[in-house]
């Protein structure tokens, strides 16, 4: 990740590297690492478009890498809803998030901050 990092700086920045520059240097470096490394691991084993769609919902909130079930649920569909829980399954299978014991019953939170980053930066998009 830091060789992307410093990779995309480089070519971002003429002259000078400055705070936008370095902002845009690690968004695009999570967006090469994440295409090489995590879209594959996730979205190819997530073939549903609404689990996909459920990932691209919770994580919406920049820098949130824990969530609550019941609170994942308001931001869903009634078909979202009903698959849910197979969802948080799936996604711990994948070790894409796990249960987080210190967030009490029904939390949960992303295995690792580039994941979400990756999944962040792509449901902006949407």
């Amino acid at each position: 990740m830091a060789h992307e990092i410093g990779d995309a700086a480089y070519k971002l920045a003429d002259k000078k590297l400055d705070d936008p520059n370095a902002i845009d240097a690690i968004f695009e470096a999570a967006e090469i690492v994440g295409r090489k490394q995590l879209q594959p691991q996730i979205f190819s084993a997530i073939r549903s478009e609404r689990y996909r769609s459920i990932l691209r919902k919770i994580a919406r909130e920049p820098l949130e890498f824990s969530f609550e079930r019941a609170e994942a649920i308001r931001n869903l569909t009634k078909d979202e809803v009903r698959v849910f829980d197979n969802f948080l399954r799936r996604m711990t299978e994948v070790g894409v998030i796990q249960r987080d014991p210190d967030g009490g019953p029904g939390a949960y939170r992303f295995c690792n901050r580039l994941h979400y980053t990756y999944i962040w930066m792509v449901s902006g998009r949407d």
